[in-house]
């Protein structure tokens, strides 16, 4: 039988569980709760991803829509571009998905790396195309390549997931680091997790790099992503039972329940529940002066 990309998650997160109590270097009666953390940081099992519009996006008059179409018509690959965003969108011409994707191909075959990711995506979600995983990789490598934050996340995705690609959850931390270093919350969370994943915290790798990964969760958690908030949370709560300072997580009930806190006020839904259901659980670990300490740090990230 073919496993999907989500019972290979599944399949990752008991092996990662499991490796650090069959390992040499971490003693036997130790656990590092990493199933739980990749449960809800993982949410997303597919190499879609929003094209990062922004939501008052300027409406297209019909002069604006005539300019476009002449410069689109002329050649002009970033007026190709916007011209296939006007059609996909409905922004100052009917949606047509079909009229879309044309213009976008126009403009990918030139190279444009925003219009090459389109392309990517129409195959991933099969828009107006067949659905074709590998077709959409090949373009959306072309993005990646050429510096794109979102379809480098995208193909990190790819490559974690193997989706229209060889599975290779190593190879998917570089691209998550390049989308990260642009400012993508979510590729900051996957390049987080996958660098601690391949670290010696769960008897994996070598366990460099790990100061990196938190604070990559770290930004991710700040731009407001609950997933990380939670990731955080969790290892804050647990520390590391690991003796190497490279790979060692300082436990702290404080930062742990601030950041529990702060996605349980700031989500919806199951990630809430679980932020919810952990932040009492570390608070009975905790003394009153820990938790006025914690509820203090909360406020003062919320007014920030």
């Amino acid at each position: 039988m073919k496993s999907t990309p989500a019972t290979y998650l599944l399949v990752l997160s008991l092996a990662l569980t499991m490796r650090p109590i069959i390992g040499a270097q971490i003693p036997p009666t130790t656990r590092f709760d990493w199933g739980e953390i990749n449960r809800i940081a993982w949410p997303d099992v597919s190499i879609v991803v929003a094209d990062g519009a922004p939501p008052n996006e300027a409406l297209n008059t019909p002069e604006v829509m005539s300019q476009m179409r002449a410069a689109a018509e002329r050649g002009s690959a970033p007026a190709q571009f916007n011209l296939g965003r006007a059609y996909e969108h409905g922004n100052g011409v009917l949606p047509d998905f079909e009229q879309a994707h044309a213009w976008y191909l126009e403009a990918a075959e030139k190279r444009y790396a925003a219009a090459e990711f389109s392309v990517g995506m129409d195959y991933a979600r099969g828009v107006d195309v067949q659905q074709d995983d590998e077709e959409a990789v090949r373009w959306i490598r072309r993005a990646a390549a050429q510096g794109h934050a979102r379809g480098q996340y995208s193909l990190g995705m790819a490559y974690a997931l193997g989706i229209g690609t060889e599975r290779d959850p190593r190879g998917s931390i570089p691209w998550f680091q390049r989308a990260a270093d642009q400012g993508v919350p979510e590729a900051q969370l996957k390049f987080g997790l996958m660098s601690i994943a391949f670290s010696g915290l769960l008897g994996t790798g070598t366990g460099t790099g790990v100061g990196t990964a938190v604070a990559s969760l770290q930004k991710a958690a700040e731009h407001g992503l609950g997933e990380a908030q939670f990731a955080l949370g969790m290892i804050y709560m647990q520390g590391s039972p690991l003796s190497n300072p490279d790979t060692n997580f300082v436990q702290d009930f404080v930062e742990s329940y601030k950041w529990f806190t702060i996605c349980w006020k700031r989500t919806t839904g199951n990630l809430q529940s679980s932020c919810g259901a952990r932040r009492f659980e570390v608070e009975r670990k905790m003394t009153s002066d820990a938790i006025g300490d914690a509820e203090d740090r909360t406020l003062e990230w919320i007014n920030k």
